[in-house]
């Protein structure tokens, strides 16, 4: 197993002109105590040409201090904070709208990338046009640093079919570590972007596989951090709707049906061969089917 951390200090290079503009989106919120470490594994990127925006949500740790050191140590960075706190979701999503940068990656203040994770998602996506996003083999570690596995659920979206593609993601996307790889952001801006509750972003994950391929790089060139400080999955019911909508009055409940509505309603939305659309109905449809046991569950539970 390669650690992403052995190679976040690897040398760095001058880009060669034309080399198109990343950008990376650091959404944080009281993220003080791991910031540092993912800018310096962003700021050591052989792939030189960034720009990293940091959207500090209001914090009240110490993030401040650290972004603005960062913001004044590399002049590729910009420090931005809210007064308010809007959310998890909602901060995610606000990068994407600041970003400038042909390809656009989300980095959280908790992980850390390999020096050359860029590099290469970057170059795979310019081989081939039909990709929207590139993503490397995920090592989970817990809160101090300490690796536990590499993740085997990880997968490419590689069909030509668009609802091929929807498929894998319905059916198959568990830990949603695609979402850290490398993006087309003229795709990432045909989508809703994350949505405003637990596991939304597999709304996103659907909308962008219809829109192109996923590659995955099999060297585990990314760290996640998954230790009860920093994995939302792990968040007591009210803190999570504290976390994804703070503006939300009563937890969340029927989240597979809104997220299998919003999935469909995505589906819809988006520039299809009406074929492809109604692949991707009766997609759902079996989804249903298969799930329905879980979906009865989940509507009495609401």
């Amino acid at each position: 197993m390669t650690a992403a951390s052995e190679h976040s200090a690897g040398p760095t290079r001058l880009s060669p002109p034309g080399e198109p503009l990343v950008s990376i989106g650091v959404p944080v919120r009281n993220g003080g105590r791991f910031l540092g470490e993912a800018l310096d594994s962003l700021r050591g990127q052989s792939y030189r040409n960034l720009e990293i925006i940091i959207s500090d949500n209001a914090s009240t740790d110490h993030t401040a201090e650290v972004g603005l050191k960062y913001a004044a140590l590399d002049s590729r960075i910009q420090y931005h904070r809210l007064p308010d706190d809007i959310g998890a979701p909602a901060n995610w999503n606000l990068v994407v709208r600041q970003a400038t940068g042909t390809y656009f990656k989300w980095a959280s203040a908790n992980d850390r990338c390999a020096a050359d994770f860029v590099a290469k998602c970057v170059a795979r996506l310019q081989a081939d046009p039909s990709k929207v996003l590139c993503y490397t083999r995920t090592v989970r570690s817990d809160d101090d640093g300490n690796a536990i596995d590499v993740v085997a659920s990880d997968f490419a979206c590689l069909s030509d079919t668009p609802n091929k593609r929807f498929a894998q993601i319905l059916f198959g996307l568990v830990m949603n570590n695609a979402q850290a790889g490398v993006i087309r952001t003229g795709a990432l801006r045909q989508t809703g972007l994350d949505r405003l509750y637990p596991q939304g972003d597999h709304v996103l994950m659907a909308e962008l596989a219809l829109l192109g391929k996923f590659d995955l790089i099999e060297e585990p060139l990314f760290v996640r951090r998954v230790g009860e400080s920093t994995f939302s999955h792990l968040l007591s019911v009210d803190d999570q709707t504290t976390f994804f909508d703070p503006g939300r009055k009563r937890p969340f409940r029927a989240l597979l049906w809104r997220r299998l509505f919003d999935t469909i309603k995505a589906a819809s939305a988006l520039p299809l061969p009406r074929r492809e659309k109604l692949a991707c109905y009766v997609l759902a449809t079996r989804y249903c089917w298969l799930r329905r046991r879980i979906l009865w569950r989940d509507l009495w539970a609401g």
